[in-house]
């Protein structure tokens, strides 16, 4: 079980902390760095997160402990023939080096039903996913959560947006005050 000492300990660690990451209140932090090889990141959620995350894939594998609090992920797979599912516009991002920064793969878009799947995570339990998997994540306030992201296995990222009416509704957005490295609070 974890402790508030082994979150306080962890915390010494962390360094390069960026404020509002995608979302409000939500700080990452880098814990440990290896070239080619991965990174380790602590996660901190100041208030309840309630606003939606546009659902995404990642450019590599992952897998979380959660501390303390807790984590809604919701994961997104193509709906089968029997199921109803939405619709949405599937398309590419390829990452720009740095948090915040993308550029479109091209202007491909792939319309396809998706059906959503919820998962709950409480302090002690793991989860992860694999690059190509989709998924859209809510965290409860005060939650700390230990990211253990692997090497990149591609460079873009796909980004489910809802398609009505026979267009694509844009909810992917990068706004000026994520990302920050500045103290806002």
């Amino acid at each position: 079980m974890t402790t508030p000492d082994h979150i306080a300990h962890i915390r010494t660690m962390a360094h390069n902390e960026l404020r509002n990451y995608a979302i409000p209140g939500l700080s990452s932090s880098l814990i440990g760095h290896g070239h080619n090889k991965g990174t380790v990141r602590l996660f901190e959620c100041s208030r309840n997160h309630h606003e939606p995350i546009t659902p995404h894939s990642h450019r590599f594998d992952f897998q979380c402990l959660v501390l303390k609090g807790s984590v809604h992920n919701i994961l997104w797979m193509p709906a089968l023939e029997h199921e109803e599912g939405d619709y949405f516009a599937a398309s590419e991002l390829i990452y720009g080096a740095e948090p915040g920064k993308y550029s479109s793969a091209d202007n491909t878009i792939n319309v396809s039903r998706y059906t959503a799947t919820d998962q709950m995570f409480h302090a002690g339990d793991w989860y992860g996913m694999r690059a190509d998997e989709i998924h859209s994540i809510f965290f409860s306030r005060d939650a700390v959560v230990l990211f253990f992201e692997g090497p990149n296995i591609t460079d873009t990222t796909t980004i489910l947006e809802p398609w009505v009416n026979g267009q694509r509704i844009p909810t992917f957005k990068v706004e000026d005050w994520m990302f920050d490295s500045n103290d806002i609070f």
